[in-house]
């Protein structure tokens, strides 16, 4: 479906629709194309990136052409009624529909490590000796003493 902008931009340029939405560099078309990035942006408040994929464009291409339209409608009364009645206008098209929800966060990832108590072990440094332990550990990162979890990060850094 076309935007209404790009409908009546097409209209009033006298060119078509697929123009505005075309590769063409032509200035009819990039005066178009500008007018109807200048009315989604000042009718519907949406936002460069939005505009630019409506129109097949890069969103810094839209800021540009949105600055060369405002000089446009300064200096063309025409073209300034024609932009400022399309922008009172708000064609109604009905509600928008609601955005999708965001998708679920991934489920946390809990894992148990049980680390031995070997002497010769670097991971456990324990007060009492060296002792057998558990941890738990959740999306990779050490839950638990402060000590141990530095210790045995360090120790993983390390292989």
């Amino acid at each position: 479906m076309i935007d209404p902008a790009i409908s009546a931009c097409a209209a009033y340029f006298g060119i078509a629709a697929e123009d505005i939405l075309g590769p063409g560099r032509s200035s009819r078309f990039v005066q178009a194309r500008n007018a109807a990035a200048y009315i989604m942006r000042h009718r519907d408040g949406a936002s460069y990136p939005e505009i630019g994929r409506r129109l097949g464009r890069d969103h810094t291409s839209v800021m540009h052409g949105i600055r060369k339209c405002t000089d446009a409608v300064q200096a063309d009364r025409s073209l300034a009624a024609f932009v400022a009645a399309q922008i009172a206008r708000r064609v109604y098209e009905g509600p928008r529909p609601a955005p999708p929800p965001p998708p679920p966060p991934p489920p946390r990832k809990w894992e148990r490590i049980v680390i031995s108590g070997a002497k010769d072990s670097p991971l456990v440094l324990d007060e009492d000796g060296y002792q057998p332990c558990e941890i738990i550990a959740r999306d990779g990162i050490i839950h638990g003493s402060r000590r141990l979890a530095q210790a045995i990060n360090a120790a993983r850094l390390a292989a």
